[in-house]
Parts: C-alpha cells; sequence; structure tokens
C-alpha cells in the first residue's frame, strides 16, 4: 500500500485533520516534487510522538530554528516510506538507536507552516510542510546525543511536561495536545478491552482493537513476509504483501489479548458446551439388500447390474 493509499484510508480525529487531509490529497495530484525540497512551496515531512516503553514519557529535541522543544522529524527527501523517514529523523536528532514503531499506521496529519530562515548561510523562503506523525517507542536509558546543526538538547518529558516546555502556542494547542488526547484513548480503549475481555465475543474483541492502531505491539517486517512467501511458495504483488503483513499482525495481536486472559483454574475443554460421545455396535439389522435391489434390474450379472458397454 502506497503513502496515497493509507492516506486515502486514514480516519481524521478532528476538523482539523479532516481539512489538512483535503487539502494534502489535492497538493499531492498537483504539485510536482512534493516528496523533495525542490517544491519550495510544499513538500512532505515524517514527524513522531517518540515514547518510553511505558508510554508515559516522550523524547523531546530542543530546535535551533523554532526555540522550543519540539518533537522529532524532518524532510522526507525523496523517500516515500515516512515511517522509515520518522524513524531515520527521530535516531539522528536524538542519538538513540533502537527505535521501534509502535504501530505502522499513521498516528496524526497536520499541515504545519514554516516561517523563512536562514540555514546553513542560506536563506529558505516560508513554505508549508505535509506532516504525518508516527507512535514509536524507544528505551529510555539509551545515551542521548544532540545533532549541533538541528538541536542543542535532548532531554524525556513527561506527556504533561512536553506542553509546558513548549514555546510554540499553536503546536501546543493544535497537536502536542492532540497527540496525548489520541495516545489517552488509545490506553483507555486497551485497559477496557482487558477489563472485557473475558466476556467479550471474538468479533467485539477484534472490532475493539481494529480502533486501537497504538496497542499493536507485533509489527510484520517485509523481510519475514518474503520468508513466508517462500516457504509457501506464493510469489505475491506489493498490496499482496502489504495485506498479508497486516493481517498477520491483527492475528496476532488478537491471540496477546486472548493471552491476557485468567484461566486460573479452567479446565481444559473441547468444545464450550457439555457434549457426550454415544456409541453404539457395529451391528447389521437388515442386510444388505442386494437381492430387493437387484429385483429391479432389467439385467443381472454375477450379482450386479448389467449394462451396455461404454468403451469399444
Amino acid at each position: 500500500m502506497n503513502f496515497r493509499q493509507q492516506l486515502e484510508q486514514y480516519q481524521p480525529y478532528n476538523e482539523q485533520e479532516e481539512r489538512d487531509k483535503a487539502v494534502m490529497l489535492s497538493l499531492l495530484d498537483v504539485q510536482p516534487d512534493i516528496y523533495t525540497r525542490e517544491n519550495p512551496v510544499a513538500h512532505m515531512s515524517a514527524s513522531s510522538w517518540l515514547l518510553n516503553k511505558a508510554h508515559d514519557k516522550v523524547l523531546m529535541i530542543y530546535h535551533n530554528i523554532y526555540h522550543s522543544w519540539s518533537w522529532t522529524g524532518g524532510h522526507a527527501d525523496g523517500d516515500r516510506n515516512l515511517l522509515a523517514v520518522a524513524k531515520r529523523e527521530a535516531a539522528e536528532e536524538t542519538g538513540v538507536t533502537d527505535i521501534q514503531a509502535v504501530t505502522e499506521d499513521i498516528f496524526s496529519i497536520e499541515i504545519l507552516t514554516v516561517d523563512g530562515h536562514e540555514k546553513r548561510g542560506v536563506y529558505v523562503p516560508s513554505h508549508l510542510h505535509l506532516n504525518v506523525t508516527y507512535l514509536l517507542e524507544a528505551d529510555e536509558n539509551e545515551v542521548l546525543r544532540v545533532q549541533p546543526d538541528e538541536n542543542s538538547g535532548v532531554k524525556w518529558f513527561s506527556l504533561e511536561e512536553a506542553l509546558e516546555v513548549c514555546t510554540e502556542p499553536w503546536m501546543i494547542e493544535r497537536i502536542y495536545k492532540k497527540l496525548n488526547k489520541k495516545l489517552a484513548s488509545a490506553q483507555q480503549a486497551t485497559e477496557q478491552v482487558r477489563a472485557d475481555g473475558q466476556g467479550t465475543g471474538g468479533e467485539d474483541m477484534a472490532a475493539d482493537c481494529e480502533k486501537m492502531p497504538s496497542v499493536k505491539k507485533n509489527v510484520i517486517t517485509d523481510e519475514m513476509i518474503e520468508y513466508v512467501g517462500i516457504l509457501a511458495k506464493l510469489e505475491l504483488g506489493d498490496e499482496e504483501k502489504e495485506q498479508a503483513k497486516k493481517d498477520m499482525g491483527e492475528m496476532l495481536d488478537y491471540i496477546d489479548k486472548l493471552n491476557e486472559l485468567d484461566t486460573e483454574g479452567v479446565e481444559p475443554m473441547s468444545h464450550i458446551f457439555p457434549v457426550q460421545n454415544v456409541f453404539r455396535e457395529d451391528v447389521v439389522t437388515n442386510g444388505d439388500g442386494s437381492a430387493e435391489t437387484l429385483s429391479n434390474a432389467p439385467e443381472q450379472k454375477n450379482g450386479g447390474f448389467k449394462v451396455p458397454k461404454t468403451i469399444g
């Protein structure tokens, strides 16, 4: 599935995302070089809300251009795999190396305005970033380092502190608060599924999991799909591979949910209802009935029906 297809399927969280999605789709159709900085009006970028393993802290950088603590992210520079862009930028700007996607799905979209500024001695005119945000996680015990030409600080903050240390009002109100609310909603939904798991039917639980992109933990890689395809002797197209990755991940996520259920003291069973096999003696009671059957034959031979030859 390419990025445009992902964007088309993305369900906007609020009016900002709904309107920005429409603009982004229209620009993708008409603007040249939209994935590179060769387009001076608007180009694609990718950011991340980079969480710790407990999902109660976010790793931020002190951005030299904006003079504020902000999320990680940067230009696509021709790369159409925006998740890979978000992970690469997060690693370069923070020094963290082990970065995982909580989900490969788009977590947020927004169009960002970038004021004109000097970068490496060259003036960059004001323009738009067509930005896609992904939910990533990393180990907060990893050593952090700055990227001098981009930032002058890297630090973990609680989700609430992230709003306090930022000095950009629009980013706080429109973006960071939104990301925290979406994360909180997903976490609450996860806890609700865990609490109701024993009384929830399979279809209901699958539907609940579908609404919670941030709780997916089983990420199926391209390499895994290639290996499975080799084992099964299947040649899969790009769209089939993407669908297989999604299906396998959802199956494993669902199995994880089932494994969370408390089965202490529950007897193993082969059926949800009490059943009992009924056996009987293998005794012939009415004979084979061949004589009665053959009595209706126009012609008989050696205890069977005689019919015309079909093979010369």
